[in-house]
Parts: structure tokens; sequence; C-alpha cells
């Protein structure tokens, strides 16, 4: 019979999910763990796997020590062993907390930044747990250089844990190299501190599981824990799960030849549509950010007529539906006479003669200024790798996509500017 592991991670206990009402108990992580408890249970889950930052921070000692401990109690009364590593989160408070309550299923690996391995034991078969553990707020080595553990095990399955980043060298929190994982006798490493999920190898498999609740609306998409399902060695299978009550979803709508009576209408019949596209079965909480797109004539109307759209709600089945945010950032204002005003000796001239060189594919000397210095700019936000989690940090710096950036910015200056003259 296989041994099922349940993987999760970045659980953040004592933090709400961002935009979610105080009065609602799903935006509580405190929901989540307890239905990842009640599920494990459930489905006779021999393993619960934690991969740090379990509890949110040092200060939220008081809101976490009764869910998880808890949560702790059930796993052991049924039957269940949880193996945990500590994260840059509560590298502190979660040795406390376990060292407060004995629980002789759950084992916490790698006290110390020490390389600790321990066998468990699942109706007969052996697997092997190795894993390390945060003992300060911020570790700059990697610790994959570290580890010294002797493995080499023909038969018995070998699962790591570690807390940290990935090919991000400047990162303080325990960055690591992909081809660290290879040759240390690991069969599965599973990795936490980044909340989306994402496999990063497949031999070994490397992966994150996410955090099991979507925390803020930087973390779109669906949010669960992984299972891993054990029949030996050579046959480890992964199944992710959809489970966070709160969900939050990015969605782009052309406003092109749209009226503005017709504005708020279209808007939520584009937000009924996505949403019933989506698997929704367990999200109670869905929240929306709208990029508007495309060319209106004036923007500062969108704006007016949408004004109100964040108080719209509906429902679809059990999931409460809701607007975050609108951007109108990337909404150009449609400007007829764009080759004149590229005549012009003033500001506006100068703008509309960088959107022609960009329509025609012509070379500019202001241009390839302006391509110059967002480049660096893109450069050095890729080095920092602050805002990694933003689609646009990750892109590469191609021609096309630094246009597109400056055609944008241009089209809403050059629009102010005109809109500027015409109010005078």
């Amino acid at each position: 019979m296989a041994i099922k592991i349940l993987v999760t991670g970045d659980i953040h206990l004592g933090r709400r999910s961002g935009s979610i009402d105080n009065s609602s108990l799903y935006g509580s992580i405190r929901y989540i763990w307890e239905e990842i408890v009640s599920r494990a249970i459930e489905s006779s889950i021999d393993i619960v796997a934690l991969t740090g930052d379990v509890v949110d921070r040092d200060n939220r000692y008081f809101e976490a020590i009764g869910p998880l401990q808890e949560g702790f109690e059930k796993l052991e009364n049924a039957g269940i062993q949880v193996v945990v590593i500590a994260g840059n989160h509560d590298f502190d408070v979660l040795p406390e907390l376990l060292d407060a309550r004995y629980f002789s299923n759950v084992v916490l690996l790698g006290r110390g930044q020490r390389w600790e391995k321990q066998t468990l034991i699942v109706r007969g078969k052996p697997v092997i747990f190795t894993g390390w553990s945060f003992a300060s707020r911020h570790v700059g080595e990697d610790p994959l250089l570290s580890f010294d553990l002797e493995i080499n095990e023909p038969e018995i399955p070998v699962i790591g844990m570690i807390h940290g980043d990935v090919d991000i060298p400047l990162s303080r929190y325990a960055p690591m190299s992909r081809a660290g994982f290879r040759h240390k006798g690991v069969d599965v490493w599973l990795l936490g501190h980044i909340h989306q999920r994402s496999i990063l190898m497949d031999r070994p498999l490397v992966l994150y599981p996410g955090s099991p609740q979507a925390l803020d609306a930087g973390e779109k998409g669906e949010h669960g824990p992984v299972l891993l399902t054990i029949d030996h060695k050579e046959s480890i299978r992964h199944e992710s799960f959809s489970w966070s009550p709160v969900r939050y979803e990015n969605i782009e709508m052309d406003v092109t030849g749209i009226s503005p009576d017709h504005l708020r209408g279209e808007l939520i019949e584009n937000l009924r549509r996505k949403t019933e596209s989506l698997d929704t079965e367990h999200q109670r909480e869905l929240l929306y950010d709208v990029d508007l797109i495309g060319e209106c004539q004036d923007i500062s109307m969108v704006e007016e007529r949408l004004r109100q759209a964040e108080e719209a709600e509906f429902s679809v089945e059990e999931c409460r539906v809701r607007i975050r945010k609108i951007n109108v950032s990337r909404l150009q204002v449609k400007i007829q006479n764009l080759e004149e005003l590229a005549r012009q000796k003033s500001p506006v001239g100068m703008i509309a003669e960088v959107m022609m060189a960009i329509k025609e594919e012509k070379e500019n000397e202001f241009l390839q200024k302006l391509r110059f210095q967002l480049k660096k700019i893109h450069q050095e936000i890729r080095r920092r790798g602050t805002f990694n989690d933003i689609e646009a940090a990750r892109s590469e710096a191609t021609d096309e996509f630094v246009d597109e950036i400056l055609w944008q910015q241009c089209n809403q200056l050059l629009s102010e500017l005109i809109g500027q003259k015409e109010n005078v």
C-alpha cells in the first residue's frame, strides 16, 4: 500500500488574507489549517510535511499556539505523523511552540541550521526525511553546501526539506542553486518560502507546494497543499489541490468601442464569465484586479463611470465575487492626429515623434536613449530580486518589451499634455 504524504508550507498562522472583511471566517489562516488537518484525517494521510513559516512572526505566538497545538493533537490521535522545519518567520517561535507541549508524532528537523535525518515507519515501510531549519531571521549562505549526511539508500525513499530561495544568489533567505539538489541521495525535495506552487526539477523532484491559502493579491491563482504518493523509491507521484477559501485573480477588459453607459454592465458580465470558467469548488471569497486595456476617448470619464465598481458584489454558487481594484495604467487615449503632433517643435511633438518611431519601427535618437535607460533600470530590478513575484520584473528586457512600456507611458503623458492644453 502506498505511503501518502500531504505537503504544505508558508501557512503563516496568525495572519489574515488581505482585502477580506474581518467578519469573514474565510480570511483567517486558522481556517485553512483546520481544513488541512480535517482532510488529512478523512483521507487517511500517513504523514503531514510542513516546509517552514508555519507561524507568521514571533509576535503571533499567542494567536498561533492554540490552533497549531490543537491540529497536532488531532493528527496525533489519528496516528498521523508530522515532519516540520523552521523558516525565516518562525525560526525561534516554532521550536518554542513545540517545546511547550510534547507531541509524540511531531518531528522538527535541522535545529541550529544543521542537517538532520530521521527514519519514519509507515505500516512497516521506512521512509527517510532529511531537513534543515533556520536559526536566525536571515541566512546569506547556501545550506546545500553544508549538506554532510551520508545517504545511500537503494531501496528506501528519501525526502529532503528546506526553506529558502533558489537561484537568487544575493537573497538573505538561504540562497540555493538548483545544481545543489543533485547527487545528495534525495529523491524528493520539498521547499518553503515561495508562496506560489512550482516544480523546479523532475529528477530529483524539487517542488514548492506554495502557501495553502492566498495571503494577499500578489498571490494569484490556485493555492492548496500537494499530495505525494509513494509506491516505492522509483514511483513517486504528486497531485495538487485547490483548497484555499480565498482566491485572487487578474482579468483584462478591452474597453475599445464600449460606450461609457455600458462599461459597468460589460465589466460585471466579464467577471461572471471568468468566474464560471474557474474551478471554485472550495473558494468562498474571490477578488479580482481588473486591468483595463484598449483605447478610449477620455480615461478620466472611464474612471468616473467605474469609480464605485469596487462596491459591486455577486455570487457564483457559494463563492462571493468582488473587485479589489481597477487599473487604468494600460488604457490608452485614442490619438487621431499623431503624425501632425509629431511635427510640432514642443514636448508634445517630441513624445509623439517617439510614438511614431515605435509604431513604424524607425530609428529615433531620443527613443534609443529611453530604451537604454529603461533597460538599465530593469536590469537593476532583476539583480536585486525584490520584485520577482511581478511578471514584468521577470521578463527579458527585449526591444519589444521595452517599446510596449514606452508606448504606454508616452501615450499617457501625451494625453495629459493635450488635455492640459485644451483646458487652458
